[in-house]
C-alpha cells in the first residue's frame, strides 16, 4: 500500500471502523453521560453541605473528561496492534499508514472533544438552573481560561499520544505498561532528579517541598529553614519550556507513532 492520501478509501475504512464499533461509541457515551451525571450529583451534595454557600467550578471536570477520553480512545483506536497476529491482520487493510494515523487522530482530537463538550455542556445546562434556584448563594467560577492553557494541551495531546505509541510498541496490556512507564518516569525525573537538584543549589535547607502536580508550569517551592519561605520560580526562558511540552513533544509522539507504523507495515 503506497503511503498517498485517499479520501475515498479513507472515507470507507472510517465506514468500515464505525459500523463495527458502533456498540462501543455508545457504551463510550453512556460512560461519558454517568460521568457527568455523577460530578453535578456531587456538586449537588456538596451545596447541601455547606447549605448553598459553595463555589462551584465546572470547567475542570470537562478538562478531566476530555483527557481521559482521549486515553481511552487512542488505547483502543490501536487494538489491532498488540499482538503480531492481530498486526498482520492490520496491515492487510487497504488502507495506507498516513490514512490510518489521520483517521485515528480525527477520532482522538477533534470528535472526543466535541462529544465531550456537548454531553458536558447539556448537563450542566440542564443542572446549572435547578442548583441556583435552590441554592441562590451558590456561585459558579467562569474559569473559560483552561481552555488556552498549558494543563489542558499537555494533559490531552500528550497523553493520547503517549497511550498511542505505547499500544503500538509495547504489545499486549500496553496501556498499564503505559502508565506504569508514565508514572516511573515523572517520579525519577521531576521526583528525585529535580528534588536533588534543588538540593543542591540550596544546601542549607531543611525541608522542601514542590507543590504542584505537573512539570510543565512554574512550581511553588516551600523552603524550610529557621522559617518558611514560600516563593515561585520564573524564567525568562519559560515560554521554551512550555512550548516543549504543549507543541513540541506530542508532536514527536505522533511522528515516532507513524515511524513504527511504517516499520510494521515493512
Amino acid at each position: 500500500m503506497n503511503n498517498t492520501l485517499d479520501l475515498r478509501r479513507l472515507r470507507l475504512y472510517a465506514r468500515k471502523e464505525l459500523r463495527e464499533n458502533w456498540k462501543v461509541l455508545l457504551l463510550g457515551i453512556m460512560a461519558l453521560v454517568a460521568a457527568n451525571v455523577y460530578v453535578v450529583f456531587s456538586d449537588w451534595q456538596k451545596l447541601q453541605l455547606h447549605n448553598g454557600d459553595y463555589l462551584i467550578d465546572v470547567y475542570p471536570y470537562l478538562i478531566l473528561t476530555i483527557s481521559v477520553s482521549m486515553w481511552i480512545v487512542s488505547a483502543y483506536m490501536w487494538r489491532g496492534f498488540t499482538t503480531k497476529n492481530k498486526t498482520l491482520t492490520s496491515l492487510t487493510l487497504p488502507i495506507s499508514t498516513l490514512e490510518r494515523l489521520l483517521f485515528a487522530t480525527i477520532i482522538m482530537v477533534p470528535v472526543v472533544t466535541l462529544l465531550c463538550y456537548v454531553i458536558w455542556s447539556c448537563s450542566w445546562g440542564i443542572a446549572t438552573p435547578i442548583f441556583k434556584q435552590n441554592f441562590p448563594n451558590a456561585k459558579f467560577i467562569d474559569n473559560q481560561h483552561y481552555w488556552h492553557h498549558q494543563y489542558f494541551v499537555v494533559i490531552s495531546l500528550l497523553g493520547a499520544g503517549a497511550f498511542m505509541l505505547g499500544r503500538i510498541t509495547l504489545g499486549r496490556l500496553a496501556a498499564l505498561k503505559t502508565l506504569g512507564l508514565i508514572a516511573v518516569l515523572l517520579w525519577l525525573v521531576f521526583g528525585m532528579f529535580q528534588m536533588q537538584l534543588l538540593h543542591l543549589i540550596i544546601p542549607n535547607i531543611k525541608d522542601l517541598h514542590i507543590h504542584g502536580i505537573v512539570p510543565w508550569v512554574p512550581p511553588s517551592i516551600e523552603i524550610k529553614t529557621s522559617e518558611i519561605v514560600r516563593y515561585q520560580l520564573s524564567s525568562t526562558q519559560e515560554w521554551f519550556y512550555h512550548l516543549w511540552w504543549a507543541f513540541c513533544l506530542p508532536v514527536l509522539l505522533w511522528v515516532v507513532a507513524y515511524l513504527k507504523l511504517k516499520e510494521k507495515q515493512v
